[in-house]
C-alpha cells in the first residue's frame, strides 16, 4: 500500500477545511510525488479551489466526451507568485 509521509498528512490536517479538500490533496501528492513543500504550496495557492476554474465554452460547442478531454487539459490559470514579481510588472 502506497502512503505519504507523517509529515505530508500534518499539512493535509493542519490545513485543509473539509474532508474533500484532504482527499484531493492527499490524491495529487500520491499521483505527482509532491515533496513537503510543493504540497504545503499548493495548498496555501488555493489549488483545490483554483481547479478547472479557466474560463471557456466546450459543453456549449463540443460533444460530451471531447467537452471533459478539452476540459482536462486546461486544469486551472497560471499562477505566477513564485517569480516575486513587482505590482507593475503584473
Amino acid at each position: 500500500m502506497i502512503k505519504i509521509p507523517w509529515g505530508h498528512n500534518q499539512q493535509i490536517i493542519n490545513k485543509c477545511q473539509s474532508t474533500r479538500e484532504a482527499l484531493y490533496y492527499v490524491r495529487n501528492t500520491l499521483e505527482y510525488g509532491w515533496s513537503r513543500n510543493v504540497l504545503t504550496h499548493q495548498i496555501e495557492s488555493q489549488l483545490w479551489q483554483r481547479e478547472g476554474k479557466a474560463t471557456n465554452n466546450f459543453e456549449q460547442t463540443l460533444p460530451a466526451i471531447q467537452s471533459d478531454l478539452a476540459q482536462q487539459t486546461i486544469i486551472d490559470p497560471y499562477l505566477f507568485d513564485f517569480l516575486s514579481l513587482s505590482t507593475q510588472a503584473s
